[in-house]
């Protein structure tokens, strides 16, 4: 009787056992066919020739992206990327700060200053080149203090 009993704790033991083994199977399956987009079977050595070929694609896109970034940064540089604004009365009588002086400076601090200046009868807009943090032609006190304030912001 005890045999019969042992034998039969055996029997449910093994087929757990197989159940088990079973679940696992089944679970691994649909793991390997998850690599396979049209659900046939696929075997280890298609699965690594496709990773293979999905990672030398983005090694080319990769180093596509980076020659661009360069092209862009080399373009930033003769870009404005500073700017600098002073607000002010022109004339003595006139109030509301409608002057002003605008400093566009790029990485090298070159570029150009604007200055507008407003009066009741007309109004009058001038440009400077600036070369290097120089101008050629001589800077009214808002040019220079816009130009400075351009200067003094960072390079991006």
């Amino acid at each position: 009787m005890e045999l019969n009993i042992l034998l039969g704790i055996g029997q449910i033991i093994l087929l757990a056992g197989f159940v088990y083994i079973f679940i696992q199977i089944w679970q691994l399956k649909k793991i390997r066919d998850s690599f396979s987009e049209d659900n046939r079977p696929v075997n280890l050595e298609d699965i690594l020739g496709a990773m293979s070929g999905k990672i030398k694609q983005s090694e080319s896109r990769l180093s596509e992206t980076e020659q661009h970034i360069t092209e862009v940064k080399a373009q930033l540089k003769t870009a404005y990327q500073k700017l600098g604004i002073v607000r002010f009365d022109a004339l003595a009588d006139e109030g509301g700060k409608l002057s002003f002086t605008l400093a566009l400076l790029d990485e090298n601090n070159s570029g150009v200053i604007i200055t507008s200046i407003h009066g009741r009868q007309q109004s009058r807009s001038y440009t400077k080149v600036i070369k290097n943090q120089h101008s050629e032609a001589e800077l009214s006190e808002e040019e220079t203090l816009a130009l400075k304030q351009a200067m003094s912001k960072p390079n991006n």
